[in-house]
């Protein structure tokens, strides 16, 4: 048996949403825009409720997806290969 002090740490428990994204260049404002937007309860929501609908816009469609990889999943570099 191990002394309390070696013993391994348990991975630590991170909310959601601690996802960084990946600055391509000069994308840094545009990034920290999206951070603070994607923050948001109501615009998450109406995003979710869109995705439902059967041919939302693009703009839409893409943010859904991104808000929907922001709240799902570890802590994480998102990166924008599918936004162009």
């Amino acid at each position: 048996h191990l002394p309390p002090a070696l013993l391994p740490l348990p991975p630590p428990l991170l909310p959601p949403g601690l996802c960084g994204f990946h600055n391509a260049g000069n994308t840094c404002y545009l990034n920290a825009g999206l951070q603070c937007l994607l923050h948001l309860a109501p615009l998450c929501a109406a995003l979710r409720s869109h995705s439902a609908v059967q041919s939302p816009p693009a703009l839409t469609l893409h943010l859904g997806a991104l808000a929907q990889a922001l709240w799902e999943g570890p802590p994480r570099v998102l990166t924008f290969g599918g936004l162009r």
